[in-house]
């Protein structure tokens, strides 16, 4: 056997050229990909909707579908589909369009998780747009400046600016009046009831501004954890929900984040390295967050706080994990759980949420089992979220009159957080 020629190396040196070269021709790419698989933003649409789902989602009967269609629909031949804001426009007819109740705030979750590749984007996604279907006004918001979010969300990233970004509240660091003079402004979307704030790589940046603030003025950044809340307060008056998505990180601006959230939802893949970094974000929740609570004098509480298993099949590990994170989190922990399913990915290389892609999309039978696993776990996100409300407006109504005036009607814009 002859001697084997002498290999050939190729070498893999890369300066910041070369980082900057793959990062415009891989954002060219994907643009041009973005343009062949989706619509522009401005042209994007939701798909239409069948009977029988606008009667799951109004919970209304068939006479009811009838009654409308014969008024406004009149003379359509064959089966007649609705747009999402139709769908808002029937429940809005007969009176059945969900709400939060009078005397009830706008609840703001945060999905958050420590570890990357958990599902918390993916989660975020589809609660939006289910909450969003089901009649809410939903703010969601994209905490994170990867922008994966705001990818699929039919925006290319880093074609945002950074004044669309939460960005915007941390560049007023030096001057926190301006905030309520511009309070960052969210943009529509092309679902009815949803409206969007995008990320960017710029919001890294931000960080970098909180840590230069305490050199320069501590003064303003001693309340770098409050501006997310003070923004969000002036904004959050037209919305039943805001969703916010965070990087998995405890950065100054997750920080901030997690201060102005009402209720956190944390996505846990059922296996053991999940479950790991599960215990190391609620180790790192609690020792942080201490910290803030002892610089404002406030005790902060979360509710509701959720943990629930996505990405999950049906394996011996998958059996152990489940059990360990009842022990671990009790009644916190759901057992609402998101399957494993083709339908996301598939979904997800069109720049859509399962809610979004029609059966010739994608296949129709694991798009609807993929829908059913979200409804579930958004219909529980709803239960607890109800359940505060409800307290909300008993303690309104037990509130007492001050000097025989009848008391202040507990404002929308309100935020559940205080700060000393």
């Amino acid at each position: 056997m002859g001697r084997d020629a002498s290999p050939t190396f190729v070498s893999l040196a890369a300066g910041t050229k070369d980082f900057l070269r793959w990062a415009s021709h891989g954002q060219g790419r994907l643009a041009a990909l973005q343009a062949a698989m989706n619509e522009p933003l401005e042209a994007r649409q939701m798909r239409l909707f069948r009977q029988k789902e606008v009667l799951e989602l109004s919970g209304l009967k068939p006479h009811h579908w009838r009654t409308w269609v014969a008024s406004h629909r009149a003379g359509e031949v064959g089966e007649v589909r609705l747009t999402i804001e139709e769908v808002h426009q029937f429940m809005e007819a007969f009176k059945v369009r969900p709400s939060k109740p009078a005397g009830a705030k706008t609840l703001r979750l945060v999905i958050a998780q420590l570890k990357g590749g958990a599902g918390k984007t993916m989660t975020t996604l589809h609660l939006a747009h289910n909450l969003a279907c089901r009649g809410y006004r939903v703010l969601l918001i994209d905490g994170d400046p990867q922008g994966t979010l705001t990818t699929l969300c039919g925006w290319r990233s880093e074609a945002v600016r950074p004044e669309q970004t939460m960005a915007a509240v941390f560049e007023r660091i030096d001057s926190p009046e301006l905030i309520e003079e511009m309070p960052v402004q969210p943009q529509k979307t092309h679902i009815d009831g949803l409206d969007f704030i995008p990320a960017s790589l710029e919001m890294i940046g931000s960080d970098f501004l909180v840590a230069s603030a305490f050199m320069s003025s501590p003064a303003s950044a001693r309340r770098f954890y409050t501006f997310i809340d003070e923004d969000l307060k002036r904004i959050e008056g037209a919305y039943d929900l805001v969703l916010i998505d965070t990087s998995p990180s405890f950065s100054f601006t997750a920080l901030a984040m997690m201060w102005a959230a009402d209720g956190l939802l944390v996505p846990m893949p059922p296996n053991l390295p999940d479950y790991r970094a599960t215990l190391d974000f609620s180790q790192m929740m609690g020792e942080n967050v201490a910290k803030l609570e002892k610089a404002a004098n406030i005790t902060k509480t979360w509710d509701p706080v959720i943990f629930a298993h996505v990405r999950s099949d049906l394996t011996q590990t998958t059996a152990l994990v489940r059990s360990l994170s009842a022990d671990t989190f009790g009644t916190h922990r759901v057992e609402e759980s998101v399957p494993s399913s083709s339908a996301f990915v598939n979904a997800a290389s069109r720049f859509r949420s399962v809610y979004e892609v029609t059966g010739a999309e994608v296949d129709a039978r694991s798009s609807r089992r993929a829908r059913e696993a979200y409804d579930a776990l958004a219909q529980r996100v709803l239960q607890s979220v109800g359940s505060v409300w409800a307290r909300q407006v008993a303690e309104g109504q037990k509130r007492p009159v001050v000097d025989s005036e009848p008391a202040a009607e507990p404002t929308e814009s309100a935020s559940l957080v205080g700060v000393a």
